[in-house]
Formats: structure tokens, sequence, C-alpha cells
């Protein structure tokens, strides 16, 4: 959990003006991670009906990794079926 002083700076800051994050490199993240999922539709996509702990076993099963080189787990599953709804977070 984030301290009350680092929540008050991180305030102050913004009312500031001060520029938080860093835009092009979330951006550039974002386009791979669109690029992953799409890679992956035609593997997923007879699964989708599946819950996500079976869809990472399947992919799993398969050596399907994740982008960052690790196994699959649900959340990430979960994670992958909302970018190819196109439900995925700002």
């Amino acid at each position: 959990m984030i301290s009350q002083r680092t929540q008050d700076a991180l305030r102050a800051a913004k009312t500031r003006g001060v520029i938080l994050g860093n835009a092009k490199q979330a951006e550039a993240n974002r386009s791979d991670a669109d690029a992953f999922a799409e890679s992956l539709r035609p593997i997923v996509a007879p699964f989708i009906h599946l819950s996500s702990r079976r869809i990472a076993k399947v992919l799993n099963d398969r050596g399907i990794k994740s982008p960052t080189g690790k196994a699959g787990q649900s959340v990430t599953v979960l994670r992958l079926v909302e970018r190819l709804k196109g439900e995925s977070r700002p």
C-alpha cells in the first residue's frame, strides 16, 4: 500500500503540472501487447469458451510462453482474452 506521504506528494506534483510516467513507452508497451495477443488469436479462439486456467494449460502444454518468457497463468490469459475482445484497459 502506498504511504500517505507518497500519495500527498504525487497529488501535489500533479497539481504543479508535473508529467508523471512515459506516454511513449506506455504506447509502445500497449502496441506490443496488442500484437502478441493478435499472434495468439488463432490458437486461443477455439478454446475461448474454456476457463482461463484451462486456456493457460493449453498454451503451456504447447510450449507457448508469455512475452516475458514465463509460463502462462490464469490472469495472463484473462488479460489476453480481454485484448482479443477489445475490452483491454486504457
